[in-house]
């Protein structure tokens, strides 16, 4: 294609084809190509697609903005981040603790000090800071 479009600007530099030309072919060419590219076998990073929530902000009330790596208050300083310790929280858990303040247990986290993996619940505090709840082990007599 390169190959082409150099001899193209060759002929453009020479009075044998309009700029106007070339570009009417170069976009005619990009839309044929798009048009026929195959999605088929496309996938995306497993990563949840996360448009819009069923929640608002548990500091006020107001609307949320949501980013791919953020979800944000409108109105005040809450913010939060889909991705807790390696593990990406799905938009079902996300409106869970939006709205209720807590999930149930989650599987997967990963510790950045020790490099482990550990199951948690998490939580809202009263500043609507993330928490980790760890289930309690019965105690042995």
């Amino acid at each position: 294609m390169t190959a082409l479009w150099h001899e193209q600007q060759q002929m453009i530099e020479a009075g044998e084809l309009t700029v106007d030309a070339f570009l009417d072919e170069l976009e005619d060419f990009i839309a044929h190509q798009v048009h026929n590219v195959d999605l088929g076998n496309v996938q995306g990073d497993g990563k949840p697609v996360l448009d819009s929530l069923n929640a608002q902000c548990p500091m006020c009330g107001s609307d949320l903005a949501v980013t791919p790596r953020v979800i944000g208050c409108r109105a005040c300083v809450f913010k939060f981040y889909p991705e807790v310790s390696g593990k990406m929280l799905s938009p079902g858990q996300i409106e869970a603790l939006l709205t209720t303040g807590k999930t149930g247990v989650l599987k997967g986290f990963h510790s950045k000090k020790t490099g482990k993996s550990f199951d948690a619940a998490l939580k809202l505090n009263n500043e609507a800071k993330l928490e980790f709840v760890f289930s309690r082990k019965p105690t042995r007599a």
